[in-house]
């Protein structure tokens, strides 16, 4: 069996250098701090600048939330959990 060449962490890693990735169970999007988004949805009217989402084939129900990036994460959770039939 041949020797294995020793290699230096620099090497290995192609020469990145910095903090490694978050660990696995790490939280992928952090919690809003507004208050009230992601609140159950109710009535007709938004208040401005908030966005209301609603997946039909979800078990979600609408929801309202303060931007459209919390509400992209709201949608995105939604698709994920699938109404039981």
């Amino acid at each position: 069996m041949a020797a294995r060449k020793k290699t230096t962490p620099k090497e290995w890693n192609k020469g990145k250098v910095g903090a490694s990735r978050p660990a696995a169970g790490a939280p992928v999007v952090e919690r809003c701090t507004v208050d009230g988004c992601g609140r159950l949805a109710e009535g007709a009217a938004l208040a401005e600048g908030w966005h209301r989402t609603d997946v039909p084939a979800s078990s979600e129900p609408p929801r309202d939330w303060c931007s459209a990036w919390c509400a992209a994460v709201g949608r995105a959770l939604a698709d994920l959990r699938p109404a039981r039939r």
